[in-house]
């Protein structure tokens, strides 16, 4: 089910997929590194599954975080 559908089943808005677009484009321009969002917004815009957000994020290297 799309995001359009999915809000359009349940006749209300569905938070935060407006905000995944701007958070999305807003890290890529400036170079930051968000996986999660990156995930999800692969999965709303229909590139990959749940089930495979979840494994890319899951066999992800470890790395520090804090920077």
């Amino acid at each position: 089910m799309s995001p359009t559908e999915a809000a359009d089943s349940i006749g209300m808005v569905v938070e935060g997929i407006s905000t995944c677009e701007a958070a999305y484009k807003l890290a890529k321009s400036m170079g930051v590194d968000m996986p999660i969002t990156e995930m999800i917004h692969a999965c709303l815009s229909s590139e990959i599954n749940a089930k495979e957000a979840i494994d890319v994020l899951m066999t992800r290297s470890p790395k520090d975080e804090r920077k």
